[in-house]
């Protein structure tokens, strides 16, 4: 099952919060007592390199000055303030620790603690930073929402609930503190009290000016909307966030809905755009399921390896995600690109039977690969499913076992049924999705030709091409020739890229105009080998498409059509170094590849 499959999980993994006020540079706290020792100075010396760029100059100085005053607070924190600001966050916890140490009554330490122990995504002990902060000052009202989003981080969604609530009737309801109260309710499902706070967020964010946060929480309303299935409502608010503040954020919930469409052009253009604006590993993550399901395997493998390459995640302190259900996203997209390029590798036309080992080889290696990081995405997936069940959140913890066990089906029916029997009551409309899951999860193609027709067309085609995959798999393994042929011809028309993924190649009338007969029966048999069904022009008329293949010296241009309507659905050409009855494999795997990727 893809990240995208049960569609409650974006809501809760990608919810963005911001907090009521802005934890200040913890570099440039500049409010110390006067009647400090002569170390003030020196850290004005070392303020002075650091506005120069000398950040290693300032570090050296801060260190000496941290020998020359031992016991001395004020220095550890502009020192850890050196080192946030270059996001050394282990660095900077560990001086502020010390400080915290040494003067354990400033609750302006505690503070600055809790922040970098969020950075580094030591949630509890940033929990315990806060409530340490609250105890020395009650009315801190950074650190009481800062504490109200880390209890959704750590999904103690009651006691959030409660410590904003009781702050809201104590100091007054602030944007700060119904962003977070609408990010709590939607965890738990409750729409009309997550919706109405945050609208409380966005009105008065607008009526303060303050477009950053509007921005935010647009779209936090944007993620809520697409969990209830108002996809409409979702993507005018995802527009709405993009024109508030131009973030990644708006543009990335836009093109996860323009996907749902398969409107992939959209989509990538969205995904793109936010991809010059993103500095966590999100928009790679989204371009990656993006080119899964465009059938771009290649280009999904890279992004998978670029964010791979990110060891450490501090930008999670601001988002609903944590390392568990990221490691589970991360490891469940390779399982599916690497199981992808498996099939490709096995399909891929070959040239002799050297080629042929080596690729049988290739896709053993693929294949291997994609079951590790199955059972890694697993694991994650379990880890999440105890964190949840420890603190009695039933509805999450089946979702991740669900998750864990997808390939026992006999395990995994009774974490879905869980899982249905309560999002169907909170929303209705997903009914139809969890229908199509129970077909995929009994492998039964009736009953997936049944739940089809009950989703969405327009907001749920991502579904529709995944029931249509999962059909024609099951199809092919059982024989029928005819119902897989129909359920290819329907496929394609919803999404191609689910040919190369799947190993499917659209069945064709083929036409070949050329000179050299040889090469004609050449192309026909090694594109049946790769996978396509082939009948020659004039034979079998049941088949939907034509495929007609020109060749003209070395240049070989194709056309993919409808034979019921003319429309031409996909087209190209390209320049070999020669055509003949050697280079078929070279054009073969051309005609395959081009037929079956969705432009970007």
């Amino acid at each position: 099952m893809t990240r995208r499959s049960i569609g409650s999980f974006r809501t809760a993994a990608l919810a963005i919060i911001l907090s009521i006020g802005t934890v200040a540079s913890p570099g440039a706290q500049g409010d110390a007592p006067p009647d400090e020792p002569p170390d003030m100075g020196i850290v004005e010396k070392a303020y002075g390199l650091m506005d120069s760029g000398d950040y290693g100059g300032a570090v050296v100085l801060l260190e000496q000055a941290k020998e020359s005053y031992p016991d001395s607070a004020p220095i550890r924190i502009e020192l850890a303030g050196v080192f946030y600001d270059r996001e050394f966050y282990e660095l900077a916890a560990g001086e502020y620790e010390a400080a915290a140490r040494i003067d354990p009554g400033s609750a302006k330490v505690w503070f600055l603690l809790s922040d970098c122990y969020g950075r580094l995504n030591r949630e509890e002990d940033s929990i315990t930073a806060l409530e340490r902060t609250l105890m020395l000052e009650p009315d801190n009202l950074d650190a009481i929402g800062e504490l109200g989003w880390m209890r959704y981080k750590v999904h103690e969604l009651e006691a959030g609930i409660k410590l904003l609530l009781d702050a809201a009737g104590r100091f007054g309801m602030n944007r700060g503190f119904a962003m977070t109260l609408g990010t709590l309710y939607s965890e738990i499902y409750d729409y009309a009290k997550a919706e109405s706070y945050y609208r409380i967020a966005i009105d008065e964010a607008t009526g303060a000016g303050d477009g950053h946060f509007a921005a935010i929480a647009l779209y936090n309303l944007s993620l809520l909307d697409s969990a209830f299935h108002r996809f409409d409502e979702a993507l005018a608010g995802a527009g709405k966030s993009i024109d508030a503040e131009r973030r990644a954020s708006g543009l990335l919930a836009r093109g996860e809905l323009r996907q749902r469409r398969q409107d992939f052009r959209a989509a990538f253009a969205d995904y793109g755009a936010a991809f010059a604006l993103d500095k966590t590993p999100l928009s790679r993550l989204d371009l990656a399921d993006a080119c899964l399901e465009a059938g771009r395997l290649e280009e999904a493998l890279a992004y998978l390896d670029d964010v791979a390459k990110i060891r450490k995640h501090p930008w999670m302190v601001n988002f609903g995600i944590n390392p568990e259900s990221f490691s589970q996203a991360l490891h469940d997209s390779y399982a599916e690109v690497c199981s992808g390029l498996a099939n490709v590798e096995f399909l891929r036309p070959k040239r002799g039977f050297p080629d042929i080992a080596a690729g049988l080889f290739a896709a053993a290696g693929w294949k291997l690969l994609s079951s590790w990081h199955e059972l890694l995405a697993g694991k994650a997936a379990r880890a999440e499913a105890d964190d949840y069940a420890r603190l009695g959140n039933r509805r999450n913890a089946d979702y991740n076992r669900y998750l864990a066990f997808i390939r026992y089906p006999g395990t995994a029916r009774r974490y879905l049924e869980s899982l249905a029997g309560f999002e169907t009551e909170a929303v209705p409309e997903s009914k139809a999705m969890y229908d199509l899951e129970r077909a995929i999860l009994d492998a039964d193609p009736a009953m997936l030709q049944r739940a089809l027709p009950a989703l969405d067309p327009a907001w749920e085609l991502d579904l529709v091409a995944r029931g249509l995959s999962e059909a024609a798999g099951l199809l092919a393994r059982r024989g029928d020739r005819i119902g897989l042929r129909e359920t290819l011809e329907r496929l394609y028309l919803v999404n191609r890229g689910s040919f190369r993924r799947n190993g499917f190649g659209l069945p064709v009338e083929l036409r070949v105009r050329s000179a050299d007969a040889r090469f004609q029966g050449r192309l026909g048999r090694v594109l049946s080998a790769s996978g396509m069904e082939t009948a020659r022009s004039g034979g079998e008329s049941a088949f939907a498409y034509s495929l007609t293949v020109s060749v003209e010296g070395a240049v070989v241009a194709y056309e993919l059509a409808s034979k019921r309507t003319g429309a031409v659905l996909a087209g190209g050409k390209t320049s070999f170094a020669s055509v003949g009855e050697t280079r078929a494999p070279a054009i073969a795997d051309f005609l395959v590849r081009s037929i079956h990727t969705v432009d970007r």
